[in-house]
């Protein structure tokens, strides 16, 4: 985020549980930057990155290892 800020690019920042509940849309922002380790998401966050990707010309920058590979659940009560 410093690189960022540093080089003035205005960003928001959204933590997975908030795209899965709908707060982050995808539709409002150009591009997508996903940071290390994102290992953990609903097959709901991730059909939904791949239509804005592939169908919605959404752009994807995808700095992390070994992530979106986990289908989880994420339940109301904020546990997986």
């Amino acid at each position: 985020m410093g690189w960022l800020e540093r080089e003035g690019f205005d960003f928001d920042l959204y933590a997975e549980t908030q795209f899965h509940d709908g707060l982050l849309k995808l539709d409002d922002y150009r591009v997508l930057l996903i940071g290390t380790h994102p290992e953990y998401w609903s097959r709901k966050m991730y059909l939904e990155l791949k239509d804005w990707v592939q169908r919605r010309g959404g752009k994807l920058i995808y700095l992390g290892g070994n992530g979106l590979n986990c289908d989880v659940e994420l339940r109301p009560d904020d546990t997986m």
